[in-house]
């Protein structure tokens, strides 16, 4: 967990906005939104937040499941969505699906790690 952490905290000192041009990404749900409007609907609504968490967590399975990594192995769920819930909120123009796949990256990243 504080390699886990760790990580997450040095990706937020380095992260740049790797944003596409385009105001919508090409994705179907709250995902494609920008994340200060998720972090303004979690805090003004509780099943705001479920609906974020569902659509994050299925699409980071979906990474997984098409790489066939076991990432999720690593972390726990409240670990992972405190990490994307913190790159959002330092990131507020960044949309949903970059926090989760930044995220999603660097859980890779230490799979790859703990398989040497």
């Amino acid at each position: 967990m504080k390699t886990f952490l760790t990580l997450v905290t040095l990706l937020l000192f380095s992260y740049t906005n790797v944003s596409v041009a385009q105001e919508k990404p090409p994705l179907v749900g709250v995902g494609s939104e920008q994340c200060g409007r998720m972090t303004d609907s979690i805090g003004q609504q509780a099943a705001a937040k479920k609906s974020y968490e569902q659509w994050v967590f299925g699409f980071m399975s979906s990474l997984a499941l098409v790489h066939s990594q076991p990432v999720f192995d690593l972390s726990k769920p409240n670990e992972i969505w405190l990490a994307i819930e913190t790159i959002c909120k330092k990131n507020p123009e960044q949309h949903v699906f970059e926090a989760a796949s930044v995220v999603y990256l660097q859980l890779l990243k230490m799979l790859s790690k703990t398989m040497k």
